[in-house]
């Protein structure tokens, strides 16, 4: 994995629907299972591919809340029996990687373990940790790379 190509973006503030559920720490394994639920759902109601995202937030000593989600604008309706995640503007350290979603955990570790504390940032408190996976990725295969969107602190 090369942490070396890490890109800094203002993004403004976004919009996610998806399917939402908290997990603690130690069942983050089973995340998959509801990637699968999620893209099932995808599959039905969508007519079209659209980059998906894995949203991190209200995270806490025991847990977090995880949003397998597609971006929204903001005058489209949430989907039925979906969640609606809004993210303020920020800034974020963004990794770009193609590997195997399978190594998505080591890379966030490595960002976290090693390249933070190197790189003179904070992480932002309270703010999201966004997962993107591209059009050319395939969720059969895992294969097709995928981002890390890291929030930092303004100071």
């Amino acid at each position: 994995m090369n942490l070396d190509q890490m890109q800094l973006v203002d993004q403004k503030e976004r919009q996610f629907a998806g399917s939402s559920r908290r997990y603690r720490y130690d069942q983050r394994a089973q995340i998959g299972e509801q990637w699968l639920v999620f893209n099932e759902w995808l599959a039905v109601n969508l007519d079209c591919r659209v980059p998906a995202y894995g949203v991190v937030y209200d995270a806490d000593a025991i847990g977090f809340d995880y949003l397998a989600a597609i971006e929204l604008e903001p005058d489209v309706m949430t989907p039925a029996g979906q969640t609606r995640l809004v993210i303020p503007a920020g800034r974020y350290a963004v990794f770009t990687q193609e590997l195997p979603v399978l190594q998505l955990g080591a890379v966030m570790d490595a960002i976290y373990a090693d390249w933070l504390p190197k790189s003179g940032y904070q992480v932002a408190q309270g703010a999201a940790n966004i997962e993107q996976y591209p059009l050319s990725f395939d969720p059969q295969t895992g294969m097709g790379g995928f981002s890390i969107w890291v929030p930092l602190s303004a100071g």
